[in-house]
């Protein structure tokens, strides 16, 4: 349940810091892109954006619970008790407390977790294709040089590029 009450307690930080991992993951493989050094192209594989997101998500969390514990630990004890008196399964199921109020207190973190991890990685994915959409180059490859347009079958027209 501690867990589940940093999840709650740190949503704009969290917000924060996938936004600024994302920004920095953008800049890197930005000056990876740029620079000509033969050995950062094993960097760049392990820079992937699921990776990144999946550390920055991972150490965001540990913090956070490592952090707020002292202040957590007593709202926890409080929110466990009362939810497992108005839980009749749980009641039914005449477990011991400590049980009890673990099943009730993963259930409930669980299921924020889950929901914190889907958005977290969607403002992180948004932000890092927005800023790889500003730094990258793509259109100004096609303007240099002289390209044609090739109509295929099926309506699909294909770009050549001519240097």
């Amino acid at each position: 349940m501690c867990l589940a009450i940093a999840i709650d307690k740190t949503s704009n930080v969290r917000a924060y810091a996938v936004t600024s991992f994302a920004a920095f993951l953008v800049t890197v493989l930005t000056y990876l892109e740029a620079s000509d050094i033969t050995g950062l192209g094993a960097l760049r594989k392990v820079l992937n954006p699921v990776a990144v997101f999946v550390t920055c998500e991972f150490y965001v969390l540990i913090t956070a619970f490592v952090v707020l514990f002292p202040a957590t630990y007593a709202q926890a004890v409080i929110d466990d008790k009362e939810e497992v008196d108005e839980s009749d399964t749980i009641r039914s199921l005449k477990l011991p407390a400590v049980v009890a109020e673990f099943a009730v207190g993963s259930k409930v973190a669980i299921t924020r977790l889950a929901r914190i991890i889907t958005r977290d990685f969607a403002l992180f994915m948004t932000a890092y294709l927005l800023g790889g959409s500003l730094t990258l180059s793509v259109g100004e490859d096609l303007d240099s040089g002289t390209s044609s347009v090739q109509e295929m079958e099926g309506g699909v027209s294909v770009r050549t590029l001519v240097q």
